[in-house]
């Protein structure tokens, strides 16, 4: 694929090639179609050599891949280019290879549009420097997207035909099944792990139980094949899958499509009747479970910080229910490796709850609230009347009744591992506040369309966590590194950790006391007790003689220094430390 080396020239278009292709399908020829679209759209710019035209040695072409998202690794390439400002024209082979989603391609257009970078679609004739071509490409792309609407809708119809026929409708096999001659044929050893797992079900009445009789056994997950080749599963067996396999109708010689389910051809591993007493088994399990389990004060309104929405997770354990909230997988997540985010939710909700009891009972706040709703003079003063009654019917009320409050008042709760947001409807909070506390206090029917003023409380502490356990960013010194500690800044760190135990033994002495015991006055003593809030690795770092150069006895003292590392590190000069590993699976 030819290239050109680009010219120094301010006039000169730096223009990028994407190319893409849905499947698999021609790959391997030596001539495909990927290698097509790029040949031609190459050619294209070297016909507009006139214009300043010339392309980049970059090649940005994804195989295999949809044009149903923009989760795509060369399209996310070309995206971080076009920001970084170095490429001013994406040249395309066809509107649809950019996308086939009309509100993905606003998306793009609007990154386009603010690097100052356009498009040019070589076989459809249009830019998007001019207004025509924008029109044509709206038109274009209205119609690109209706043909994808519609084979989605002929692959349904045709997966809807194939289950009424007893046919599996594709996919990976399921465990216990191999696929050959396009039908769905016992595997041996998987089949006696399925058939196991069944059996001892039914005599021990729990999925812990076997699963922990699968470890025990050697018991591992489906062995399966990704598109780029590698070998993936052939893990231990988890829990999730051990529940999966007692829920599946494929079992017992079914065929699953959507909501309904049709005999299969494929031979069954469990027999009906077994199947049937798993399946009762199972609902009275999660009848009892329902019983024990205590209902959700905050259910489809709270989000991690990264905007991930957060799903209740319920273990039962020695007769206890424990409710976690954990952010949901997303593929953002993976592709940049940031952990689930967890709390707990017992102390979750009562945060909550505390944090709008003590705004309502904070009649400045009320009253500012109020305002930006448009309440003024003696309405606004009789309103904010009843802040402190509001205050205690949150706390106070049953559940219950603090279900529907919550429902009615609360919009969104954001968690991080440092704050709290928690985001109420600024009317229903003035309904909340008028309430004489009789019948039962529920949201007020709104149009979705209906435009709400919110209001934000911000709470500087919270129980979320990224990981299970806390890994500190300590590591050894490289043997080869050479270690030049600062005599001043060693002597600081002594002083510091003095200062500290001081403060933890001399319980009865006064801080100008303590600070006269080392000959330093009580400013200076605060100065070194606020430096034991250093990051772990700033310090290790004093200590090996690795510190920044700019880093001195002088800067540390005098610094305005903040609690959360990842600021004591950019205030410093040290690197950033990579995102914590965890063991969360995706």
């Amino acid at each position: 694929m030819p290239s050109v080396i680009l010219p120094t020239s301010t006039s000169t278009k730096r223009c990028a090639i994407y190319a893409r292709k849905s499947s698999e399908h021609g790959l391997e020829q030596d001539f495909n179609s990927l290698e097509a679209q790029h040949e031609l759209c190459s050619a294209y710019i070297t016909s507009q050599k006139h214009r300043g035209w010339a392309e980049v040695d970059k090649v940005y072409i994804d195989a295999a891949q949809s044009g149903g998202s923009l989760d795509r690794p060369a399209l996310q390439a070309l995206l971080e280019d076009v920001e970084a400002g170095q490429v001013d024209i994406v040249v395309i082979y066809k509107l649809d290879r950019l996308s086939r989603s009309l509100l993905d391609f606003v998306r793009l257009m609007a990154v386009f549009d603010r690097n100052s970078a356009s498009f040019v679609c070589i076989t459809q004739n249009f830019d998007t420097g001019d207004s025509l071509g924008r029109l044509i490409m709206n038109i274009l792309l209205t119609f690109a997207q209706f043909e994808r609407e519609l084979t989605g809708d002929r692959i349904r119809d045709k997966k809807q035909a194939m289950a009424a026929r007893g046919f599996w409708t594709g996919g990976r096999p399921p465990f216990g099944y191999d696929y050959i001659d396009k039908q769905l044929q016992p595997n041996t050893i998987e089949a006696a792990s399925v058939k196991f797992i069944y059996r001892r079900y039914l005599a021990l009445r729990s999925i812990m139980a076997v699963w922990r009789e699968c470890s025990a056994r050697g018991i591992r997950s489906k062995p399966w094949v990704s598109h780029d080749g590698e070998v993936r599963g052939d893990q231990p067996i988890h829990r999730a899958t051990v529940r999966s396999i007692l829920c599946n109708p494929i079992y017992k010689g079914d065929i699953k499509n959507v909501d309904k389910t049709y005999p299969g051809q494929h031979p069954a591993l469990v027999t009906k009747a077994n199947w049937k007493k798993a399946a009762q088994l199972r609902l009275e399990t999660h009848s009892k479970r329902n019983l024990q389990a205590p209902a959700d004060l905050l259910p489809s309104v709270i989000y991690d910080c990264f905007g991930r929405r957060m799903s209740m997770v319920r273990k039962y354990r020695d007769g206890r229910c424990e409710r976690h909230y954990y952010s949901d997988v997303t593929a953002w997540g993976r592709k940049h490796q940031v952990p689930r985010m967890r709390a707990r939710a017992a102390e979750l909700e009562k945060l909550v709850l505390a944090a709008i009891s003590a705004t309502l009972s904070d009649r400045k706040e009320v009253r500012a609230m109020l305002l930006t709703i448009g309440r003024r003079s003696s309405r606004l003063e009789r309103i904010a009347a009843g802040c402190e009654t509001a205050s205690r019917r949150v706390t106070n009320g049953v559940f219950d009744q603090q279900i529907a409050i919550m429902a009615a008042l609360v919009v969104r709760v954001e968690l991080s591992t440092e704050r709290l947001k928690i985001i109420l409807r600024a009317s229903e909070l003035e309904r909340f506040l008028e309430w004489d506390g009789f019948d039962f206090f529920a949201a007020e029917k709104r149009p979705k369309s209906a435009r709400e003023i919110t209001h934000l409380i911000d709470v500087p502490a919270t129980g979320g966590r990224l990981s299970r356990r806390l890994r500190l960013p300590i590591g050894p010194r490289a043997a080869n590194s050479p270690a030049r500690p600062d005599p001043k800044l060693l002597l600081l760190m002594k002083q510091v950790r003095h200062a500290q135990r001081l403060v933890d033994t001399e319980r009865l002495e006064s801080v100008a006391s303590l600070a006269s015991r080392m000959s330093r006055n009580t400013g200076h003593f605060m100065k070194l007790l606020r430096l034991n809030y250093l990051a772990p690795d700033i310090v290790t770092a004093i200590f090996d003689g690795t510190q920044p150069a700019s880093l001195t006895r002088r800067t540390l003292l005098d610094a305005n220094l903040p609690t959360d590392w990842p600021m004591q590190r950019k205030l410093f000069g040290f690197p950033e430390q990579p995102p914590l590993q965890t063991s969360e699976r995706y």
